[in-house]
């Protein structure tokens, strides 16, 4: 009889105890965040507004940058860091400034964006670049977008990287930085393509030296571009505005015997000759 109460007690001292735990769990539970409301998708991403060149979310690649995981937490500790890196490795991106944590369920992703300046052309089509000569990605441009970009030719390299990399050769970057002068005007002045003389006359030396062919057949020494440039040279301001005038008042760029050579460099003015004698 003693033996059956005892095991009387022990059920319900274990029944007690379920019933116990059970609720310290529902209680705990009830104070638990739900994982779903702290899970970041890229909806939750409020990423600095993409300028008009890049045509998708990038978010997601972001995102998805940022984690092998399935998930990626509000909470996680290290949130913050990941978002950080993934953006910075995106090659749309130049710079981060800021990720910080907006509750309940935001992440703010400040970012500057790289700007297309220019297509090279390469076997197959063109990639474009950035000012500094960095490849960015080629799915964003159709034909006819990539048509309205100035055109850098007569380059025999290809890129050291992947998107989001510097191009590496030293006449890219060089095209890179005139076109981003000329970009804005680049229709208006009807100029065809950026070439480095190099290209044109094979000298050591002359690969950062930029010349630019117009739609007429002239072309346009605008001249070194490198860091061990003349002092004397005119400024690529400078040599815009000249380019700017003289198309204002000849409306062409040929003269009596046709295409010309339009010589930007000197700090006096622009000097002309025939590029055919």
């Amino acid at each position: 009889m003693s033996l059956y109460a005892g095991w009387i007690g022990a059920c319900a001292v274990g029944c007690l105890a379920v019933v116990a735990w059970h609720a310290v769990y529902r209680r705990v539970e009830a104070s638990l965040p739900r994982e779903a409301e702290y899970t970041i998708t890229a909806e939750n991403i409020e990423l600095t507004t993409p300028p008009g060149w890049i045509h998708h979310d990038i978010r997601r690649e972001i995102l998805r940058n940022a984690t092998l995981e399935p998930r990626l937490s509000l909470l996680s500790d290290d949130l913050c860091a990941k978002l950080f890196e993934a953006a910075r490795a995106h090659p749309w991106i130049a710079e981060v400034r800021r990720v910080e944590k907006s509750y309940p369920h935001r992440v703010v992703v400040d970012v500057v964006y790289r700007k297309p300046v220019c297509m090279v052309r390469v076997p197959g089509g063109v990639r474009p670049v950035d000012a500094e000569g960095v490849v960015l990605p080629s799915t964003d441009f159709t034909p006819i977008e990539a048509g309205r970009y100035p055109l850098l030719d007569g380059i025999h390299t290809t890129p050291a990287g992947p998107a989001g990399c510097a191009w590496g050769d030293p006449a890219v970057a060089a095209g890179a930085r005139v076109a981003a002068v000329l970009a804005d005007d680049w229709q208006r002045l009807k100029l065809a393509r950026i070439l480095p003389l190099s290209s044109i006359t094979p000298t050591p030396g002359t690969a950062e030296v930029i010349v630019i062919e117009t739609r007429d057949g002239s072309r346009i020494l605008w001249g070194d571009v490198s860091d061990t440039a003349s002092s004397t040279d005119a400024t690529a301001r400078t040599r815009l505005e000249r380019l700017r005038e003289y198309v204002r008042i000849h409306g062409t760029y040929c003269g009596p015997k046709g295409p010309q050579v339009l010589d930007l460099r000197l700090p006096s003015g622009i000097h002309v000759s025939p590029l055919y004698d």
